[in-house]
């Protein structure tokens, strides 16, 4: 799955998939995925991130019926869909609390991952999403093959400058000679697990952005 969704080489894989590799990134997880300090502090940044979202939403929101200059607003009303206002809350928070403030606000990388994770799904299930196949380009194949290389661009520049966590994995990756490129793939295969692993969120959120409302 590594290398038909993310791209990462056979070569990689194999030195990645060493026992004592394998040893060395599970303490990784336990560290600062477990532990109250490197978790309390990632949980920290999520907050924050999240906080200075809802506060932007409700400046725009604000803004278009017209309550800052005071005008009557009953006759106005704002639209939103809820879904993407939230995933786009909690794909920004998660990468501000895992890579870098930066890499969450970078807007043409947002669509770029929606690409991607359009076809998640069907790149697992080994459909060939990523293959010069007449059938499917229309649809998937240069949109998403090109998507997900300008994700990996992206975090590779990034990765270097990102939270200890992510770091950690990066040194990990270069000790063992893991090239850059693919140790970028795995920072992508890290990057859709915490937007992912969040998602089950999102009915909550929703619901009490409804129940506030």
């Amino acid at each position: 799955m590594t290398t038909q969704v993310f791209g990462v080489s056979q070569c990689s894989i194999q030195i990645t998939t060493d026992e004592k590799i394998e040893d060395c990134a599970r303490n990784q997880y336990n560290k600062y995925l477990l532990q109250d300090v490197e978790c309390g502090a990632m949980t920290q940044r999520m907050q924050g991130k999240m906080t200075k979202l809802a506060l932007e939403i409700e400046a725009k929101c604000n803004a278009s019926s017209g309550s800052s200059t005071g005008t009557d607003k009953s006759d106005k009303q704002v639209t939103v869909d809820m879904m993407e206002m939230v995933y786009e809350y909690i794909y920004r928070a998660s990468l501000t609390s895992t890579f870098n403030e930066e890499l969450a606000d970078n807007v043409k990388l947002y669509q770029a991952f929606l690409d991607f994770d359009r076809v998640f799904a069907l790149a697992v299930a080994g459909a060939p999403v990523y293959s010069q196949v007449p059938l499917l380009e229309p649809l998937y194949t240069n949109r998403t093959a090109v998507a997900r290389e300008y994700v990996v661009d992206c975090v590779e520049e990034a990765m270097v400058q990102s939270e200890a966590f992510i770091t950690a994995r990066v040194r990990m990756y270069d000790g063992v000679g893991v090239d850059r490129r693919d140790t970028a793939r795995y920072q992508v295969g890290m990057m859709w697990a915490a937007v992912g692993n969040t998602m089950p969120g999102t009915n909550v959120c929703m619901e009490l952005c409804i129940y506030i409302v």
